[in-house]
């Protein structure tokens, strides 16, 4: 009886600040556009391709490759792409918290006994 209670009363409680902190910056993303290093990594891209745009980076950036892969995806898409890429992080960031979670999850009840 208290755990149904805990449950319909704390997880609202909790996850609904949690959940509206998360829109609101959604919600800001929105008004995201291009800034100047966005400009440069684009001309890069559109003056080498893709494949050659990894390799300019790789000569010239420091060592995050991952970033490079994922500008040069997100910049294949074009700018209107760019108010959208904050809400799309974070539907990806809570997913990936969430199925890592998952196992955590399904032990509670039998710690709970």
């Amino acid at each position: 009886m208290m755990r149904k209670l805990f449950a319909h009363l704390v997880v609202p409680t909790v996850a609904g600040p949690m959940i509206a902190a998360l829109l609101a910056h959604a919600c800001v993303g929105l008004f995201s556009r291009y800034w100047y290093d966005d400009f440069i990594t684009s001309a890069i891209l559109r003056d080498k391709g893709f494949f050659g745009a990894q390799h300019y980076w790789y000569l010239n950036w420091s060592g995050c490759f991952s970033y490079n892969i994922a500008t040069s995806l997100a910049e294949l898409a074009g700018p209107s792409v760019v108010p959208f890429l904050p809400l799309a992080a974070l539907v990806v960031w809570v997913a990936a918290t969430a199925w890592a979670i998952q196992p955590v999850v399904e032990l509670l009840p039998e710690l709970s006994h």
